[in-house]
């Protein structure tokens, strides 16, 4: 726990922490810098319908016959990670560079291993970015897949 002084932020020195003690300035209120407030709700509320509009702005991840074909003869581990991944497209699009082995294989075409340490991959598409719609191409081994 930080406290202050009379000397405002110079002071700061530590001290142990106090369940339920009063949170300190780090200076006195006539030295806190004056702020235009009109300006500031201004764009505080911009800020906030940023938010709200990209957070309502998710992805439609779709996938293919084949996939889901295959989707029934991957074993339970692999199905995991990959609804996993469907997830992660569909909250934060479709680059995932947190993925083990993630890579752009073209203008809209990224891919991943669902495992590492496994032989099994996903390849996804951006079918159109402007509504955000991401259809899933492949799932399976990294040997039939199409790089």
């Amino acid at each position: 726990m930080m406290v202050a002084d009379d000397k405002g932020l110079q002071g700061l020195r530590s001290s142990e922490h106090i369940v339920g003690s009063e949170p300190t300035l780090p200076c006195k209120p006539s030295q806190f810098p004056v702020v235009d407030t009109h300006r500031s709700n201004i764009v505080i509320l911009i800020i906030s319908l940023l938010r709200v509009y990209f957070i309502n702005m998710a992805w439609v991840v779709t996938t293919n016959k084949k996939v889901k074909k295959q989707d029934r003869k991957l074993p339970q581990r692999i199905k995991a990670a990959l609804y996993v991944l469907i997830a992660e497209i569909k909250d934060t699009g479709p680059v995932r560079g947190n993925w083990s082995n993630y890579s752009l294989l073209g203008k809209d075409r990224h891919h991943c291993h669902l495992k590492k340490g496994q032989p099994y991959v996903a390849v996804w598409e951006v079918i159109d970015k402007e509504i955000r719609i991401v259809e899933i191409k492949y799932v399976g081994t990294y040997e039939k897949a199409p790089y």
